[in-house]
Parts: structure tokens; sequence; C-alpha cells
């Protein structure tokens, strides 16, 4: 859900945030909804040769983004063999959000010591409209912690960030969190060197403020 925002929320490090995730049932959709809201057209980005989606960028930052992502009508991938996340109908953020990572193999530990496991570390591939083939390695997307409001944490390794090729003019200014244990997730998230800011709430959610040419907006 996106709305008007009066005021701008703070968070302690922003710089963690790699990006944002939107889901849409049709891209092209999705790209105008965002261009109608921000005043920014996200750019394609690719196909998701292994997961059956494919994306649009937006800049948010030198190094975080917003991605609107839908299932992709060309992928040979039957639908019930996509993973979720990516493919429901939304919109609104998926999962949250995604926090960069150097060392994803210790942050699957120290969370599978706090008792909170995350599974394998994954890999996965983007082939870009110019044929060039990113990749990264990733926390399983499909392993939701803490009602999604925990990251799904990604290393793009050598691969050129995506927010530097995006279209540019939107920034984003806050992310706030909210959940029932507000005080266990700020404990982890803290050890994974993800100090965000947690409030206690009988709702999960998790808002993201953006300043854009439009003014600035919330999505969630």
């Amino acid at each position: 859900m996106m709305s008007s925002a009066g005021q701008r929320s703070e968070t302690p490090d922003l710089s963690t945030v790699d990006h944002l995730v939107v889901t849409c049932s049709e891209l092209e959709a999705g790209i105008d909804d965002v261009e109608g809201r921000t005043g920014v057209r996200p750019a394609m980005g690719g196909r998701h040769l292994d997961w059956g989606s494919h994306n649009a960028l937006l800049s948010l930052g030198d190094s975080t983004y917003l991605e609107v992502i839908s299932p992709d009508p060309e992928s040979p991938l039957p639908l019930e063999s996509r993973p979720a996340v990516f493919t429901r109908p939304g919109p609104g953020l998926v999962n949250g959000w995604v926090a960069k990572c150097d060392d994803i193999e210790r942050a699957i530990a120290i969370s599978h010591e706090l008792g909170h496991p995350l599974g394998p570390a994954l890999h996965g591939r983007r082939e870009r409209t110019d044929g060039t083939l990113l990749s990264w390695t990733l926390t399983d997307p499909s392993t939701r912690r803490f009602d999604g409001l925990l990251p799904i944490l990604i290393d793009w390794g050598s691969s050129p960030h995506p927010a530097s090729s995006a279209p540019t003019g939107c920034t984003l200014v806050g992310l706030a969190l909210r959940h029932p244990e507000a005080g266990s997730l700020s404990t982890l998230l803290g050890r994974l060197g993800l100090p965000m800011v947690v409030e206690p709430g009988e709702v999960p959610t998790i808002t993201a403020t953006i300043e854009t040419p439009a003014g600035t907006i919330s999505i969630s």
C-alpha cells in the first residue's frame, strides 16, 4: 500500500537497506503505478531465470533501490514451482526488506543460534535486458521470520549493484518496523549488524518513507 506521508520516519542506519520489494500481478501495471506515485518510471531490470519472475528497478540511493516484481509470463516454469514470495499478487512490500550482508554463512549461524533458522544460503541470477548476467547469494526468501520483518540478506559479490544503473530521483529516508516481539527482533537485528529501531505493536508492519519528485510517500 502506498500513501502520502506527512512526516519523515527516521531510522538509525538506512545504508544497510539493499532494496525493497513490491509485488504486482502484471509488471507493466506495477511500473505505471510506481511512476504515478513517485514521478519516476522504474526501468526494466530483467528475468530471474530460476524463479520465473521478472522485475523493474528504481534507485533509492547509491546502493539502495525499489524492486517491482511479478510473475514472468514468458517463463516455462509452472506457477506452482515458483517461489510464492515473488509471485503473490500484491501490491505491497513482500517479506519486508532486503539487507546487505557480506558474510551470509555467519549470519545464518547467528540466526540459528538465537532460535530463528534461515535455512541454507541460496544463489540467484538475473539476466539484464542488455544480456549481462547478475549473480548473488542470499538467505532463503521463502523462510519468513518475525512475519517477514527480519530481512532477506543478500551479497552481490562481484556483480555490479543494481542501484547503480536504475533511474534516479528518489531517496529512501525512513524504514519503520513494528512487531509484537519487538525486543527479540531488535536483538537479532543487532547481532546481524542491522541496528534498526523496532517499535512494539500488535500487528506486524513495515513502512518505508521515500522522498520523490512528486512529494514524500510511504509504502507498506
